[in-house]
Formats: structure tokens, C-alpha cells, sequence
């Protein structure tokens, strides 16, 4: 019996360590945990079902570079236009607005039929994220 639960602790003890280095991970990169786990889906469904797991724990780099320039490399401006209804950041793929952004500057995306606006952090800022990325990995 001292075996397993010295077993379960053991293993709790791992999965709390696991968890304190993604959160670590996470705010060192400006990742919010929520912003994360609504983005991922994104991820999720480009690499596939069976791939997903092997791509984020084979090429963090690229995983964490993708998840930040998904979920954190723009906002939603509230109430931006009269009219419209409110945007859900949760259902933009921001790859597809990726023309529109600007190297020093926020670019603002109007996008129809929303009283939000699309709000593009400029290109430096990005490319900033990415070399962090970068550089915590190697």
C-alpha cells in the first residue's frame, strides 16, 4: 500500500511539475491560458487528430509560434461602429486577415455586419513574439 500511494505522489507530483512549466511557458511568452485552449482548436484541426500531440511536443518552437500568432497577435476593439452585432474573438482564424497587417503599426479590420472591430498588432511586434520563442527553445 506505501508503494502506490508513494506511486500517486509521485505521479501527481510530475503531472503539478508538467503544469507549472506550461503556465511558465505560457506567461513567458504572453500566452494567457484561456486564450490557449480556445485557439488550440485552430491548431487542433490543421495538423490533424493524430499529429497534434506529436507536433507540440516534437517542434515547440513551431507549435508555441503558431499558438501565439493565433491567439494573441490581434484583439477585438469593442463598439468600434454603430451598428452591428458583437464579434466572438473565439471564431477568427487570424490567418485569413494576415494581408492587411502593418509593419509599425495596428491595423484596424472592419469586418461586415460586426459593431467590433478586427485589431492587427503590428508585424514588429510579431516578429518580436517569435524571436522570444525562439530564442527560449535554443
Amino acid at each position: 500500500m506505501k508503494k502506490f500511494y508513494g506511486l500517486l505522489c509521485l505521479l501527481l507530483g510530475f503531472h503539478f511539475s508538467t503544469l507549472a512549466q506550461t503556465s511558465n511557458l505560457h506567461s513567458e511568452f504572453g500566452l494567457t491560458e484561456l486564450r490557449c485552449q480556445q485557439f488550440s482548436v485552430y491548431l487542433y484541426f490543421t495538423h490533424g487528430e493524430m499529429q497534434f500531440e506529436a507536433f507540440k511536443t516534437n517542434d515547440p518552437v513551431r507549435y508555441y509560434t503558431e499558438l501565439w500568432v493565433i491567439s494573441e497577435s490581434f484583439y477585438v476593439r469593442k463598439d468600434e461602429f454603430a451598428t452591428g452585432v458583437e464579434l466572438d474573438e473565439t471564431i477568427i482564424d487570424i490567418r485569413r486577415f494576415e494581408q492587411y497587417r502593418l509593419a509599425d503599426t495596428e491595423a484596424i479590420v472592419p469586418l461586415e455586419g460586426f459593431k467590433d472591430a478586427l485589431i492587427l498588432k503590428p508585424l514588429s511586434t510579431v516578429n518580436q513574439a517569435k524571436q522570444q520563442i525562439h530564442h527560449y527553445f535554443n
